[in-house]
């Protein structure tokens, strides 16, 4: 497929091609040491890791297993159902009966899908993966965190990747 790209055209099955070799990701290597760091120094402060995209979500939690970080569940819209929202409920959600609540995992890799109608306050900690340009939907992942009906952790801490200077040129 070709795409006329500033009166130039691209091949992107080249860009594919080449994509593909890049074997350093900088920014995966410190989500994963953000991650790490989290579980050893407050094992008790599960983590939400945010993505746009199901790709992004797939990539990243695949790639912490390939790591040996365990105990990740990751939710997109493609991921839907009862049986994961249950999950979701048991293992995040601090306002569930505590004989209901469960410990099975300690970190979501999610899209924005998880990001309205969840209780996740059972994490302290949000990592936006990828920032969303509308500030809202920001507001809206801090907020499954931070829950008037049950306060879990004095502190919560975000952690936001901005594009790099490069990524906002091309990206406007």
């Amino acid at each position: 497929a070709e795409t006329v790209y500033a009166g130039e055209y691209i091949d992107l099955k080249k860009v594919q091609e080449k994509w593909v070799k890049v074997e350093n990701d900088p920014k995966y290597d410190f989500f994963k040491v953000k991650i790490t760091q989290s579980i050893k120094s407050e094992p008790q402060r599960k983590i939400i890791g945010f993505t746009e995209f199901t790709d992004t979500a797939n990539y990243g939690c695949d790639k912490l297993a390939a790591d040996g970080i365990k105990r990740v569940f990751k939710y997109s819209s493609e991921d839907s159902s009862k049986s994961n929202k249950e999950i979701i409920q048991k293992n995040f959600d601090a306002g569930l009966d505590k004989a209901k609540q469960s410990d099975g995992y300690d970190i979501i890799i999610a899209t924005d899908a998880i990001s309205e109608g969840f209780n996740l306050h059972r994490a302290g900690a949000v990592i936006n993966y990828d920032i969303p340009y509308n500030p809202t939907r920001v507001i809206q992942r801090v907020g499954r965190i931070n829950r008037i009906n049950k306060k879990v952790f004095d502190e919560l801490f975000i952690f936001n990747f901005f594009p790099t200077t490069t990524g906002e040129v091309e990206t406007h």
